[in-house]
């Protein structure tokens, strides 16, 4: 193998590599684990559940998610997703209807009759600071009607957040210590050294491949 064709693999491999580092996903939000309990909250139209996470570098949403039972086929087969940004650790939507500009992106996440993790699409680029997580129904696509059962975990993986119920019914918020799961999956944003790095070896690329057609 001569020299420059070594040179044009190793570049290959390299922004494969990078490649593959730049699309790597990651969880960085995740508030329970373990086993289920019998005990829990439903969601229904009149009553939603957010929790709060924190970002502390430029981060690219791919996907969110929890722990739901959907218990019969009657009931909602999916619930929608929010997210919501907020001034710190301790703030609340800025509307109890989520219908205010602090409501960034929604999505929904399809559920089976199974109880386990269900997820759903939500894209979405965020700069560092606070956000909340929201799961509902009757909103955004979701379906009306039916209940959609939320059993809290055995092991507490936030303790530092808890989740917030939002009462339509009686215009109120509730603090649950017990832990409910919810998910946030992401792709980081590509540093800058990075995105050069990938442009100058595709530039490289096709220099390379230029000089042989001439």
């Amino acid at each position: 193998m001569n020299t420059k064709r070594m040179m044009l693999c190793v570049a290959a491999v390299l922004v494969v590599l990078l490649l593959l580092n730049v699309s790597h996903g990651e969880i960085i939000l995740d508030t329970a684990s373990g086993a289920p309990h019998s005990a829990g909250l439903y969601l229904e139209d009149d009553y939603w559940a957010f929790h709060r996470f924190e970002l502390t570098n430029p981060t690219n949403i791919e996907s969110v998610g929890g722990y739901f039972y959907r218990r019969f086929e009657v009931y909602p087969d999916s619930v929608f997703s929010a997210v919501i940004e907020l001034s710190g650790p301790s703030d609340d939507p800025d509307s109890m209807y989520l219908t205010t500009p602090d409501v960034l992106a929604t999505g929904l996440v399809p559920l089976d009759v199974d109880r386990g993790a269900y997820f759903g699409n939500l894209s979405l680029s965020l700069p560092p600071g606070w956000y909340g997580l929201a799961f509902g129904t009757g909103a955004f696509g979701a379906p009306s009607g039916g209940k959609v059962f939320m059993p809290y975990l055995s092991e507490d993986l936030d303790p530092a957040q808890s989740m917030i119920g939002i009462s339509h019914y009686y215009s109120s918020y509730t603090i649950y210590s017990q832990p409910f799961r919810f998910f946030v999956s992401t792709d980081p944003v590509p540093e800058p050294s990075t995105l050069f790095l990938l442009a100058a070896g595709a530039l490289g690329l096709l220099a390379y491949r230029g000089r042989r057609k001439a």
